[in-house]
């Protein structure tokens, strides 16, 4: 029985979550600086895109063809796998942040949570979760995140960078 923990998932979860800090970093700078939640997503999306094609590429699946037209292949495979995510994020955002904010941070219970304590005041985090609307901005992108973990794994393993026998 193989391990469930090997060295290519370890790597994966570590680069994962940097393509995830990536995002969130991202998104919530054009959050703050626009005000607009689906340029953020697009804008976060097409970072993360490109920093995880390197990663998984370089360090995780340590993929080492170099071919012009082999790369071409494996990028718009990986545009393909992350381009259901990015369509999977913006249609969340749309509903869980655009379109049903209010009813999505009542039923959370977000518009009770005490944003004047010292987490949420935080000059840091009060820009990811300092107010309800971006609370449920942050939980909804976490969602999308963790999602994207699984799904792309899956994707870039079986299709993306699958080794050639």
């Amino acid at each position: 029985m193989k391990k469930i923990l090997n060295q290519e998932i370890i790597s994966y979860l570590i680069f994962g979550v940097l393509t995830t800090i990536v995002y969130f970093v991202l998104r919530f700078l054009v959050v703050n600086l626009t005000g607009q939640s689906l340029l953020a997503v697009v804008i976060a999306q097409m970072g993360a895109i490109l920093f995880a094609f390197v990663t998984n590429k370089l360090f995780v699946f340590k993929d080492n063809q170099r071919e012009v037209k082999e790369l071409f292949r494996q990028f718009w495979f990986f545009l393909l796998g992350r381009g259901f995510v990015f369509l999977l994020d913006v249609v969340i955002t749309y509903v869980a942040v655009e379109r049903y904010a209010s009813y999505f941070i009542i039923w959370l219970h977000l518009d009770k949570l005490p944003y004047d304590a010292a987490v949420f005041q935080s000059s840091f985090l009060s820009k990811f979760i300092g107010t309800p609307e971006l609370a449920n901005e942050f939980l909804f992108a976490l969602l999308v995140q963790v999602l994207a973990i699984v799904l792309n794994y899956l994707i870039s393993k079986k299709k993306v960078f699958k080794k050639k026998d």
